[in-house]
Formats: C-alpha cells, structure tokens, sequence
C-alpha cells in the first residue's frame, strides 16, 4: 500500500488557531470529533463526551445510529485518522506565513482527557468567537483538540523547496485534505 499524506492546517475549531501548540506537542488537530448525543446532560469529561476517531467499528456504528444532525465532517475525519499508517504515512502542516511547511511522519492516534493545551484553546476560543450566545460550553468545545495525530517530529521546510504539485495543494480551506499523488509522482518519493 502506498504511503498516505495528509495536510492539516490545526485550526480545529472555526478561528482558532493551534498551529503552534501542534509545533510544540509534535502532533496535529483535526476537529469535528463525534459528540455523544449532542453533548447533553449529565456528561462531565471529555471520555463521556467523545467516541474518539479510532473507536471500534461496533462503537462507532452505536454512535453513528444515536446521531440526529449531520456528521459527514465527523465520518471524513474518523475515515483520514483510521487510514493513516505509523511509520508510513506523512502529514504536511503548512504555514504559508513562515513561508515554511512542517512535515512529520504519523506515528499514532492519541486521545487525551485533560490535554495540556486546554487553557491555551479556550482562551483562544473565546477571543475568537464574537456572539457568546452562540458559544459551545466549555468541555463540547475542548473537544474538538483532544484528539491528535502524533508525528515523530515536525521538520521545517521552505516553501520554495516543496516540489510544485505538492505545493499547489497546501491552498485552501480544508481543516484536513489528502495530497493526492499526481501521475507517476508520489508524496513518499518527493518528500521521503
């Protein structure tokens, strides 16, 4: 099987950037985790609150079945993180500002219950939402960073030195895109 690359920009929740708290932990953000119904109720922590992405198939099928609303983001991100091969497949982090993408090799899921970095988000949060009645609670936002994909370690690389084909896909709006392979050129090969 081919090496996988996924692009990750760590704004895991609308503005809230997390760029360099992902530099920091070596990991990336992907956001829209799978809230249990809604996030109502009695749940007080974020493992009552998350069916994290790489849940069994069987959990993730009971979550899918209590869902109301539309979790089409959630699926695309459970189907990135679950496609992901340790010590195989890339992710790209890029920071078009630095002139720089941060390239890691993924090294595994991690679910964290208090992660480190809560603080840091929800300070961040709230700057950045502008209606506080339109505002999540505080646990059902967290959510959506505490879940990350590790990497190894993220190597910095100048823009201008990233081959064409790939650089052309770090333009866009998507938390988490695949860079797909074009002709006979590969992520592995140009970047490996």
């Amino acid at each position: 099987m081919a090496a996988k690359c996924l692009l990750v920009r760590n704004k895991p929740y609308g503005k809230v950037d997390m760029f360099d708290v992902a530099l920091e932990h070596s990991c990336a953000f992907l956001g829209y985790p799978a809230i249990v119904n809604g996030g109502h109720g009695e749940i007080s922590t974020l493992e009552e609150l998350v069916v994290p992405f790489n849940a069994s198939p069987t959990e993730w099928e009971c979550y899918k079945r209590e869902q109301t609303a539309n979790s089409s983001k959630t699926q695309e991100h459970r189907n990135k993180c679950c496609e992901l091969l340790p010590g195989r497949s890339f992710l790209l982090m890029p920071r078009l500002s630095d002139g720089k993408v941060y390239i890691g090799t993924y090294t595994h899921f991690a679910f964290h219950e208090e992660p480190a970095w809560q603080d840091i988000f929800w300070e961040r949060y709230e700057a950045a939402e502008k209606k506080p009645e339109d505002r999540d609670p505080k646990l059902k936002a967290i959510a959506s960073v505490c879940q990350t994909l590790q990497v190894d370690k993220w190597t910095p690389v100048p823009f201008v030195r990233i081959p064409a084909w790939i650089r052309a896909q770090c333009f866009g709006q998507s938390g988490a895109a695949w860079i797909k392979s074009i002709d006979e050129r590969s992520v592995a090969n140009d970047l490996g």
